[in-house]
Order: structure tokens, then sequence, then C-alpha cells
């Protein structure tokens, strides 16, 4: 498994926006969960996604949440991500 998190601009609230961006993330084949890192007045808030690597490549959840609304009110700015490696790769 993977984890993402994508900076995106855009988000007014947590609960509408954040649940909306969500939504759209866990919608997405091969993504496991999703959460919305969301603070009042910060200019760009968090989506962080648990994704199996192999299934999806990170371009489609970056046009999950820049397809909303027909792209014209979020915009992924940044994504950083870390890959887990299974316990049987590490003894090896």
């Amino acid at each position: 498994m993977s984890m993402a998190r994508l900076d995106v601009s855009g988000m007014m609230c947590a609960h509408a926006c954040g649940g909306k961006i969500k939504k759209e993330l866990l919608k997405v084949n091969g993504v496991a969960n999703a959460t919305i890192d969301f603070e009042e007045n910060r200019k760009v808030n968090f989506a962080e996604v648990e994704f199996d690597g192999q299934m999806l490549e990170l371009e489609r959840l970056v046009k999950a949440v820049a397809g909303i609304a027909e792209g014209k009110l979020y915009t992924v700015q940044a994504v950083e991500v870390t890959h887990f490696a299974k316990r049987s790769q590490l003894d090896k």
C-alpha cells in the first residue's frame, strides 16, 4: 500500500467540501481509505489517501479532485507519496 497527501486549495469547509472530495477519492478503484485534514482560514488543506500503487496511477487521484464541478472548485497544488514495503520484502 501507498499513502498520498494531496495539498488541495479551494476547500471552504470540512463537511461539504471535504466530504465531496473524500467521496470522489473513495470512488477511485484501488483507494482503500481517504481522510480530510481541514483547518478554517488555512490556504491549503489536505487529503490523505491510502491506495494500492499497483492498481492505480497517482494522476487518477489528482484528476478525481480536480474534476469536481468541472474543475472550478479545487486545485491539487502538490502531492507527497509514501510507499510501504511488505514485511517479507524487508526481511530479505
